[in-house]
This record gives structure tokens, C-alpha cells and sequence, in this order.
């Protein structure tokens, strides 16, 4: 997750019955929103989704390009006729104790990236950008 004026946003999700860790870090200048949603059938979960991207709303695009901006950030980038832009993100997975607690956040320096687990400074998790 990331505030306002954050560099990098981050999102993980942790299983802890497979000791498993799903996450992404990114440039918020590439991608300045994330949305989470979820799908139900009968008040039952179905699905989970974290998706960081560009669009700020789930709209169609005319409502997306009325509104605009939300926050002082354009809600959508628009791409024109033989333009071409690059981004990129981190994606890693990350072996977890059973009893691991949450990501508390995740520090960037260079290309090194160290995931804080939340209430412990003794089980970080490190890696190394490539």
C-alpha cells in the first residue's frame, strides 16, 4: 500500500496455510492507483483482486474522462497513435512462518527492496531488484 507521496506502492497477500507470500512494488509515478474488489456468490467469496495500474475508477471511460482527476492525479494516461511507454514492477513471492503477521510496510533503497513484517524487527524479508 502506499500514501500520497510515497516513491514505491507495494500489495501483498499472504497465505499462511501454504507459507506463501504474493507481492508487487512499483513506481507510483507509473502507477498512482491500486483497487481492490471482490467477487461474492450467495454472501460467499469467490474472489479477491489487487490491481494497480493507471485508472483510478471502475467506470467506463467517458465517466473516467469527465471526472478527470481525483486527488490532484489524471485517473487514466491516454497513449497516443504511434506512442510508445514503458513501466515496470517487481513481482516476488516470499516463503512466510505460519504464524507470520502482515506486511507492516516495504523499504526501497537502490535496488534492494526489505519487507517489515508488522509487530517483529526480527524476520525481514530481503531481496534484490534485477
Amino acid at each position: 500500500m502506499f500514501g500520497e507521496n510515497e516513491k514505491y506502492g507495494w500489495v501483498t497477500a499472504c497465505n499462511a496455510e501454504k507459507n506463501i507470500m504474493l507481492g508487487y512494488l512499483w513506481e507510483t509515478k507509473e502507477y498512482p492507483w491500486i483497487n481492490f474488489w471482490r467477487s461474492m456468490d450467495n454472501g460467499i467469496p469467490k474472489a479477491f483482486g489487487m490491481e494497480f495500474g493507471t485508472t483510478g475508477l471502475n467506470e467506463p471511460f467517458p465517466v473516467v474522462a469527465k471526472k478527470g482527476k481525483i486527488f490532484g492525479q489524471n485517473i487514466y494516461d491516454f497513449i497516443d497513435a504511434g506512442e510508445v511507454i514503458s513501466k515496470s514492477f517487481t513481482a516476488f513471492l516470499a516463503k512466510i512462518p505460519a504464524d507470520y503477521k502482515g506486511v507492516e510496510r516495504i523499504d526501497v533503497n537502490n535496488y534492494r527492496f526489505v519487507i517489515k513484517e508488522k509487530c517483529r524487527t526480527s524476520r525481514d524479508i530481503t531481496y534484490l531488484m534485477k
